[in-house]
């Protein structure tokens, strides 16, 4: 598990894709279909438990609003 949290996005049409961009960037793309896709970059360190202001001393996501939002096309 990578991070956990509500996405308020529906789980029997959630797709998750995890893509390595380059060495600074790994990304995992979430959607659901309807919801705009959210996006979070493993190697920031907004998202790391330790230290991480994103995420809390277990690994929750404290608001998923502040994950990346890609506007859909």
């Amino acid at each position: 598990m990578v991070l956990k949290g509500n996405l308020n996005l529906a789980g029997e049409n959630l797709s998750v894709v995890g893509v390595k961009e380059s060495p600074e960037l790994v990304k995992i793309y979430f959607t659901d279909g309807d919801s705009e896709m959210m996006v979070i970059n493993l190697m920031s360190d907004k998202y790391a438990k330790k230290n991480g202001y994103h995420v809390d001393g277990e690994g929750n996501i404290l608001n998923p609003t502040a994950l990346e939002y890609i506007p859909s096309a």
